[in-house]
């Protein structure tokens, strides 16, 4: 069954200051990451168990999955997939989640 998504509004503003620093540099990788970070939210919305515990992570609710070399941090129910966190993976995650 495929789920819809939807963003938390942090995820949102995350996604949004990624793609365009990201445009700054070189709109092409932008486009391509970008590219690549919704096929793989459409493919955690045909199979959310794609993504695992992050063993930095407390909040075992939540699933994470790489987009790199950012980590997309996401819950899902029936119907849907929440994107509640795009985290830079080098960034120290306990303090954020």
């Amino acid at each position: 069954m495929k789920r819809r998504f939807a963003y938390f509004p942090e995820a949102q503003r995350e996604f949004d200051a990624i793609v365009a620093v990201l445009a700054v540099r070189n709109a092409a990788a932008a486009e391509r990451w970008r590219d690549k970070f919704y096929a793989t939210v459409m493919a955690i919305a045909e199979t959310p168990t794609l993504g695992h515990e992050h063993p930095q992570v407390i909040n075992r609710d939540l699933m994470a999955i790489k987009v790199k070399p950012y980590v997309i941090f996401y819950r899902y129910d029936a119907e849907t997939v929440y994107i509640v966190r795009i985290v830079h993976g080098s960034r120290d995650l306990r303090s954020l989640l």
